[in-house]
């Protein structure tokens, strides 16, 4: 389903003439999962790295913590 909105988002934008913007989501887990697409300027998306949460991962450093499964369970 993301794919498909994210596929008509970006060509709605093409045939709009929208340039240097990517398709992005907007997520929310209150009441569920639930996601909606966005247009983001590429300067400030192009290059960057979002990190996973030091809390998520174990203290010993080689598995994952419970909120890593819930952040993850709805994308896979």
């Amino acid at each position: 389903k993301e794919a498909w909105q994210a596929g008509a988002a970006a060509v709605e934008a093409a045939v709009s003439g929208v340039t240097d913007k990517m398709v992005a989501f907007k997520c929310t887990r209150e009441g569920g999962y639930q996601c909606e697409t966005s247009l983001e300027p590429l300067d400030i998306v192009a290059n960057f790295e979002k990190k996973v949460p030091r809390e998520w991962i174990n203290e010993a450093g080689n598995g994952i913590e419970q909120p890593f499964i819930d952040y993850v369970l709805p994308l896979i």
